[in-house]
């Protein structure tokens, strides 16, 4: 995950620096990495997994559309938070109000005090929307922690919300609000696709394979080239940024999608 993959891939090149190895260079492929800090270079290292800017725009745009005027946010403290909530401001047009940034790992009671500290004391009216951005092992310690404060407002979450094993432990709390969270835009309704990890872990193995077999069936070709020609059949409309960094289609769904 991005946590482990951001270090990895900017320190790549010296790790594989002390190895043997013969023909090019490997490679490091990266997927459930949604941070905007993984070091990408063709023909070394990729990432294939939705971003962090994807998926902020994407709530941000469903909240313009909704009329939601107002918003904060709670987000983990690293890379891939800071780069959600970036995002989401960047392409939010209502009143925005500073929330929290929580560190990984922080459990219910800490969260609860900094809510208590400092999401009580924004107006409801300026807090219409509170923005979430965090792993499956800490986004439901913030939702407990919203129940316990008493916070109330519309959930807009990225689609680590998605995933039905971090959604069961807070089923109930949930049922108690209107949330929404982002899924890959499929142009599919197949409910087999609403597993975003286990689908991507899959597609990039996939990818992966039929890239190695397009780049040793067409000698002269390059790793990169078929990397982005590879066709991992998923419905979804992929392009690619001036880093080579792919780009995933994202649509905002609410909570009876999941129903």
């Amino acid at each position: 995950m991005s946590k482990v993959n951001e270090s990895l891939s900017q320190h790549f090149e010296e790790i594989i620096s002390h190895c043997k190895f013969s023909g090019h260079k490997p490679i490091l492929i990266c997927t459930v990495t949604s941070s905007p800090k993984i070091n990408l270079e063709p023909n070394l290292i990729y990432r294939f997994y939705i971003r962090s800017q994807e998926e902020g725009k994407c709530l941000a745009d469903l909240a313009n559309n909704k009329k939601i005027n107002s918003a904060t946010y709670i987000v983990v403290n690293d890379p891939y938070g800071k780069g959600a909530v970036e995002e989401f401001k960047k392409n939010w047009n209502g009143k925005f109000t500073e929330g929290i940034k929580v560190d990984f790992g922080t459990g219910v009671d800490e969260i609860s005090q900094q809510i208590e500290r400092q999401i009580k004391n924004i107006p409801a009216s300026d807090r219409q929307a509170i923005f979430i951005a965090h792993y499956g092992n800490g986004i439901d310690n913030i939702v407990k922690a919203l129940d316990r404060e008493k916070i109330k407002g519309v959930i807009l979450s990225t689609s680590t919300l998605s995933i039905n094993d971090w959604q069961e432990p807070i089923k109930n709390i949930l049922s108690t609000y209107d949330w929404y969270t982002c899924v890959p835009n499929y142009n599919s309704i197949d409910k087999n696709q609403d597993d975003v990890i286990k689908n991507f872990t899959t597609h990039t193995l996939k990818r992966l394979v039929q890239t190695i077999n397009l780049t040793k069936g067409n000698p002269g070709t390059t790793f990169d080239e078929n990397w982005k020609k590879a066709e991992v059949y998923i419905n979804l409309d992929i392009s690619w940024d001036t880093n080579g960094d792919a780009i995933i289609p994202m649509k905002a769904v609410n909570k009876s999608f999941f129903k």
